[in-house]
């Protein structure tokens, strides 16, 4: 099964993330979404998140027309 991150603008396009996670698993799929409780494990946002991407098969990179607005966006 391949597994996917999405990366995303929260401020943007959640909404547009929540309907794609939404179809994506349906089938079977294995997505992370940050708005779906993690289970804590002492570690901070960005540390959970290079954790995710790292496991796993595919990054997505949503960019949607507000993107370019939100100052949230890192490069770690």
């Amino acid at each position: 099964m391949t597994s996917i991150f999405p990366s995303y603008a929260r401020e943007t396009d959640e909404a547009f993330v929540r309907r794609l996670h939404a179809g994506l698993t349906n089938p079977g799929g294995a997505v992370c979404f940050d708005r779906v409780p993690m289970p804590p494990r002492q570690l901070t946002f960005h540390q959970e998140t290079r954790g995710a991407i790292a496991a796993r098969d595919r990054f997505l990179l949503m960019v949607g027309p507000g993107a370019g607005a939100v100052n949230s966006l890192e490069i770690a």
